[in-house]
């Protein structure tokens, strides 16, 4: 979660739509999850794999994503420079204190 936090700052993702979709997806029988005990991890965690007749569908998918991601990133530091700029040039709408 962290990482998509860091990497996606503007989309939010709770742990129970994330956990609901890895379910979802597991009793459709498009990923498979087992536990495993990582060394230095504390308790076993659950880990995801996706089957192999759904690889390509899943980079597919994640190609789409990234896509989507990069224009909507570009779109939105175009509107906060375009804001940055109005801003800057407009003189203030704030009325003059004594």
């Amino acid at each position: 979660m962290g990482l998509l936090e860091k990497r996606y700052p503007i989309y939010r993702l709770s742990d129970t739509v994330l956990y609901s979709s890895l379910k979802f997806l597991e009793e459709e029988q498009l990923i498979t999850g087992y536990w495993q005990k990582l060394t230095g991890r504390g308790r076993p965690r659950r880990l995801y794999h996706i089957r192999s007749q759904w690889r390509q569908q899943a980079k597919d998918l994640a190609r789409l994503w990234q896509d989507y991601v990069a224009i909507k990133s570009d779109r939105i530091l175009l509107l906060r420079q375009s804001y940055l700029e109005c801003s800057s040039a407009a003189p203030s709408k704030l009325p003059a204190t004594r």
